[in-house]
């Protein structure tokens, strides 16, 4: 290796020394920082429009998308709420502690509105032949227990016939449907008061697993749908489209905004440092800048 050549390879690695020293992330950081801050203050609509805006909303949509379809995203949301639920069945939270009162009220609300469709749905319940044959079947395994004179006189269709009616006629009328929906609303006051590890006490695993399950697969369904994402997205810009959000997100370090500048950053530089290209355009710079210097005249160093 020649003199020059070793005088552009101490030339690269010194300037290579300088790029990883953490005072340049600092500088890349800040220059980063006062930049975006400027493009967002005096250039909204030209940053809004640029391909490099609507590139990153493209990513983000497909990233989260992406995060939320995968078994890594699953996995962590089933750990969290299989472990609230641990939690829970350990306490003595009561039902009324953990639902909200605003719940309970709907689903009074919920059955008073539908109270006609229930007492409908009852009924076809119990219309039904196989509820009228296990009734049937039960009034005459009653009636053999009786003497054989009385039983005589009784007979399992007609006393089956007379129970059918007498429900029919009361849920045909609308004061018993309001016995029914305050009775409902009672079961439901006193569930409430119930502790919710008692509830979970007699809960086999499997169903715990399955309601976890069923859980995890309606947050994600309504967190990562598409919808989501992109009011989440309009909702960013909105705000980067505020001033005074802007003013904050710059000079308070509110919502984290330094630690993501910090990891943006970080991870650039973090890049180019172990580009080859970097390596490339340095290797080149000293050569250019050595071979300019050794041939300018002697006199133009003095």
């Amino acid at each position: 290796m020649t003199n020059k050549d070793e005088i552009k390879n101490v030339l690269s690695t010194t300037i290579l020394s300088i790029i990883k020293k953490q005072s340049f992330t600092l500088s890349v950081k800040s220059a980063f920082k006062n930049e975006l801050e400027t493009i967002l203050v005096s250039n909204k609509e030209g940053f809004f429009q640029s391909k490099a805006y609507k590139k990153l909303e493209e990513t983000f949509h497909v990233k989260i998308k992406k995060f939320g379809n995968s078994s890594e995203c699953k996995n962590n949301l089933y750990s969290i709420l299989n472990n609230k639920l641990k939690n829970i069945e350990k306490s003595n939270y009561t039902f009324l502690e953990l639902i909200p009162t605003t719940l309970t009220n709907s689903l009074k609300v919920y059955v008073y509105n539908n109270k006609d469709a229930i007492a409908t749905s009852i009924k076809t319940f119990l219309n039904s032949k196989k509820v009228q044959n296990k009734i049937k079947n039960e009034v005459t395994k009653a009636i053999g227990t009786l003497n054989p004179l009385a039983s005589k006189f009784f007979s399992g269709d007609k006393i089956y016939y007379t129970i059918n009616t007498g429900i029919n006629s009361y849920f045909d009328n609308q004061e018993n449907l309001m016995d029914m929906v305050m009775m409902i609303n009672g079961i439901l006051d006193n569930l409430m008061q119930k502790n919710v590890s008692d509830f979970f006490t007699y809960f086999p695993v499997e169903g715990k697993n399955s309601i976890i399950d069923v859980f995890c697969n309606v947050i994600i369904a309504n967190l990562f749908a598409d919808e989501t994402i992109i009011k989440v997205i309009i909702s960013m810009k909105e705000k980067l489209n505020d001033e005074t959000f802007i003013k904050k997100l710059f000079t308070n370090n509110q919502y984290g905004f330094d630690m993501l500048l910090d990891c943006l950053s970080d991870k650039c530089c973090t890049r180019m440092i172990e580009s080859n290209k970097l390596k490339k355009v340095i290797d080149n710079i000293s050569n250019t800048l050595v071979d300019k210097l050794l041939e300018m005249p002697l006199k133009e160093f003095i």
